[in-house]
């Protein structure tokens, strides 16, 4: 006879308590709407080879498909190879910064840079330095390191510029790090040159590694070439990590390829010794993809002109849907593909029956198919109530998706 017993579940580790992402978070309901037979309009990841008919350029994905071809898929070289790591350097060169191809590590995205980066920096109660809103996987993945994230404000009120103040506030005693992307996810700010001394002069201060996530930094509406970034200012003194990557720039998310670059590299050896261990542990990144990064960084770059007037046209067409919501406002944003449209939840014509977005954007969602993500989930100022829409998909859809909030109201 066979042994009884009652059967007891397996739970997972405690530490997936506090793991979230609003960005795909949603989706689960999303799926519960569909399964009713509503229709979606999905307006929560930013993926450009899924949404808007974009496409990444011809000789990007030549060189990809001649790396298959020539059998160039064995494990690559840890810290990512030779060809792209250099022609990293050289993108650099161009701008006047001397980068050493081996201070350059190449990742399977920005995501895995972003695990990379905090695994080898931040010890348990370390904080790290967040815009507000902010990129969700940052305080993920603190969460599950054990890490705080302490934020400094970006000012709705200005155009979501950098509250420099704010920055002096959030820095306790155990600040390690400070992130700033630029251009900003969610708000498609483009920060100054002022802003960005002032976080230079910040960090030498009190000796804090700065992070630039610039990963849509060729996205802003109109500047020609990438936006200012630090390593356009004297960042002596202060180590500095910037990241970019494939996925935005040049509309290749699929392909998983990122890239570190370590500057001021005598003020963080250890770091970057730690990192490539960490490298050395996952074995490789994609290989045939890192072969598109020269393709990327050296070949035409034609197809962002007509990109980043596809985006401005898309970013207007969500600042013109919003202005027919009476409770809602939007700054527009200058660069990359979102929106953080603003809520009045006091609004008369809401009636007092929501009292947070989450539950706002759930309700649209249930009503209407649009799914967006809650501002709940980047982060906000307390009492502000926001949502964050993805500019990618065609004006009319974006303008008429915008307006159907309007449902809401009584």
């Amino acid at each position: 006879m066979a042994h009884q017993q009652e059967s007891v579940e397996f739970a997972p580790a405690k530490r997936m308590d506090k793991i979230r992402y609003a960005i795909r978070d949603i989706l689960f309901e999303a799926k519960r709407v569909e399964d009713q037979g509503i229709a979606l309009t999905k307006l929560n990841i930013g993926d450009p080879a899924a949404v808007g008919g974009f496409k990444a350029p011809a000789h990007i994905i030549e060189a990809v498909r001649k790396a298959w071809a020539d059998h160039k898929y064995a494990y690559s070289p840890a810290a990512g190879i030779l060809e792209a790591r250099e022609a990293v350097a050289a993108d650099y060169a161009k701008h006047g910064v001397k980068v050493d191809p081996d201070h350059v590590i190449v990742t399977a995205g920005l995501s895995e840079a972003i695990r990379f980066l905090l695994t080898a920096t931040i010890n348990p109660g370390e904080q790290v330095l967040l815009p507000r809103p902010t990129y969700p996987l940052y305080v993920t993945m603190l969460n599950e390191l054990g890490g705080e994230a302490s934020h400094y404000d970006l000012d709705e009120s200005q155009d979501w510029a950098l509250d420099q103040a704010s920055i002096e506030q959030a820095a306790g005693p155990n600040a390690r790090m400070l992130v700033m992307i630029s251009p900003n996810n969610p708000t498609g700010r483009v920060f100054s040159k002022d802003d960005l001394q002032k976080v230079i002069d910040f960090c030498r201060k009190r000796r804090l590694l700065l992070v630039m996530d610039e990963v849509y930094n060729r996205l802003a509406y109109d500047i020609e070439g990438p936006v200012m970034s630090v390593t356009d200012l004297d960042f002596e003194g202060v180590p500095l990590i910037t990241m970019n990557g494939l996925s935005k720039n040049w509309l290749l998310p699929g392909s998983r390829v990122g890239w570190m670059v370590f500057h001021n590299t005598h003020l963080q050896k250890g770091v970057l010794d730690a990192i490539i261990r960490l490298a050395n542990a996952r074995l490789s990144g994609p290989t045939p993809h890192q072969y598109a990064v020269k393709a990327a960084l050296e070949g035409p770059q034609d197809h962002l002109i007509q990109l980043r007037k596809d985006l401005e046209l898309r970013a207007q067409a969500v600042a013109d849907g919003i202005a027919k919501v009476p409770f809602a406002s939007v700054v527009k944003p200058a660069a990359a593909f979102y929106a953080m449209p603003r809520l009045d939840l006091s609004h008369p014509s809401l009636g007092g029956r929501y009292s947070s977005d989450t539950q706002v954007v759930v309700e649209w969602l249930r009503r209407t198919g649009v799914v967006t993500v809650p501002g709940s989930g980047f982060g906000q100022t307390l009492g502000t109530h926001h949502f964050r829409v993805v500019t990618l998909a065609p004006p009319e859809v974006l303008r008429e998706a915008m307006a159907s909030l309007a449902v809401l109201a009584s």
